[in-house]
């Protein structure tokens, strides 16, 4: 599984040796082995939950988790519809361009 390999592999680093570019590198790669149509916010959560006990003592990878709790905030972010005025603000911008 990548995960497993990439935990193994942060929590082999050096105290605060490129802990956040290992994380980031790290984090790319679990998010491109993600499977197509795959939610990224879910498997961020299921990710996080595994890695989060590994966290406390070691840097790279709370950075790590810190990237997957990012990702889960950007998915629920994106899933919720944003207002854009409706139909006031677009008579406004009419009023505006005569």
């Amino acid at each position: 599984m990548i995960l497993a390999g990439i935990l193994r592999t942060l929590r082999t680093l050096p105290e605060d040796q490129c802990a956040e570019t290992a994380a980031r590198i790290g984090f790319l790669n679990w998010l491109m082995s993600l499977p197509a149509g795959c939610g990224a916010g879910a498997a961020a959560r299921a990710a996080e939950r595994r890695a989060a006990p590994m966290a406390r003592g070691c840097p790279a990878v709370a950075r790590f988790c810190a990237h997957l709790r990012a990702a889960r905030r950007a998915d629920r972010d994106a899933a919720w519809p944003k207002r854009r005025g409706g139909s006031r603000a677009r008579r406004a911008e009419r009023r505006g361009r005569v």
